[in-house]
C-alpha cells in the first residue's frame, strides 16, 4: 500500500512539472455580405497545464501567453490585417466562448466578446467599442435573441422573447429595432420561427394577428400590407464564396467556392506569425 501511495505521489509531482504547452487555432470566421472581406478570430496560448493526477492535464494553471486576435482577410489578395488584440491574462476562455463575429456590414461589424459583452468593431481603425445590448434589452424585459445588423449605420433587428422565456419554444417572439442612435422600438409580435427579412430600409414580416404579410418602413415609421410572400432574406444566400472554421476551432479558416453547383474547400493559409 505504501509503494502504491508513493507511485501516485510521483505521478502527481511529475504532472505538475510539465513544460509549457503551445496551442494556436482560429476560433471564428465570417464573410462580409459582398464577399470581399473576411473577419477572423485567432487564439494563441502558451501555458502550464493544470494537474489532475492520473487523469491527465487539467485546465491551465498559469499562462505565459493568452491572447485573442481579431483580424481581417482580403478575399481577393489574401492580405491580412490585425485589427484588435486582447490579452486574456490568466482567465481561461474556451474556444466556443471566445470572440464571435455576429455580422459585418460595410466598415462596421458587431462582435460578441469573450467577456459576454457586445462590441462595435470599426474595421478601418480596429477600434472596439462596447454596446450594452443585453443590459438595454433586459431593461425592456426582453432576451437578446437573434441579432441582425442590417446597414452600415448600425441599425439592428432583434427577434426575441420575454425574459426567462428563451427556452420556451411555444412563447411568442417579437421583432424589435435598435436605431443607430440607440433608440429601441417594438415593431410587432411574430410566430416563433416565423420568416422575416429586410430590404431598402424596410422590415418584412408575417403578422399572425392579421394573418397577413406586412412591411414596416423605418423612415416613415408606417406599416403597409405586402401582397407577396417572397420575404427578402436578412443575409446573402446567393454568394459563391464562403469563409468559416469548425465549431471548436481550426488550424486555418476554410475558404469555400461554389463552381457548377458544387462547393470545394481549401485552407486560407494565413501565416500565423503575422498575427504575433
Amino acid at each position: 500500500m505504501k509503494n502504491l501511495l508513493l507511485a501516485i505521489a510521483g505521478i502527481l509531482a511529475l504532472s505538475g512539472c510539465e513544460p509549457a504547452r503551445v496551442r494556436e487555432r482560429f476560433t471564428d470566421a465570417r464573410l462580409s455580405p459582398d464577399g470581399r472581406t473576411g473577419l477572423f478570430v485567432f487564439k494563441r496560448e502558451r501555458y502550464y497545464p493544470g494537474t489532475m493526477g492520473i487523469l491527465g492535464a487539467g485546465r491551465p494553471d498559469r499562462y505565459v501567453v493568452n491572447e485573442t486576435v481579431i483580424g481581417s482577410y482580403d478575399m481577393a489578395t489574401a492580405a491580412v490585417r490585425v485589427l484588435h488584440r486582447r490579452d486574456n491574462k490568466d482567465r481561461y476562455v474556451n474556444e466556443t466562448a471566445d470572440f464571435r463575429v455576429v455580422q459585418i456590414f460595410g466598415p462596421r461589424a458587431l462582435v460578441w466578446g469573450n467577456d459576454d459583452r457586445q462590441y462595435w468593431l470599426d474595421i478601418n481603425s480596429g477600434t472596439l467599442d462596447v454596446v450594452p445590448l443585453r443590459r438595454e434589452l433586459e431593461a425592456r424585459g426582453r432576451e437578446v435573441g437573434r441579432i441582425h445588423l442590417v446597414d452600415e449605420r448600425g441599425t439592428l433587428v432583434f427577434a426575441n422573447k420575454a425574459l426567462g422565456e428563451a427556452m420556451n419554444y411555444s412563447a411568442p417572439q417579437e421583432l424589435w429595432l435598435r436605431r443607430p442612435g440607440g433608440e429601441y422600438e417594438r415593431v410587432a409580435e411574430i410566430l416563433s420561427g416565423s420568416n422575416y427579412g429586410f430590404k431598402d430600409n424596410e422590415l418584412y414580416y408575417y403578422s399572425p394577428r392579421g394573418r397577413t404579410y406586412l412591411i414596416y418602413n423605418l423612415s416613415s415609421r408606417t406599416t403597409r400590407p405586402f401582397a407577396g410572400r417572397d420575404v427578402p432574406p436578412l443575409g446573402r444566400y446567393d454568394l459563391a464564396i464562403g469563409l468559416h472554421v469548425a465549431d471548436h476551432g481550426s488550424p486555418q479558416p476554410m475558404i469555400g467556392r461554389k463552381v457548377d453547383g458544387r462547393w470545394t474547400y481549401e485552407e486560407a493559409k494565413i501565416d500565423t506569425s503575422e498575427l504575433r
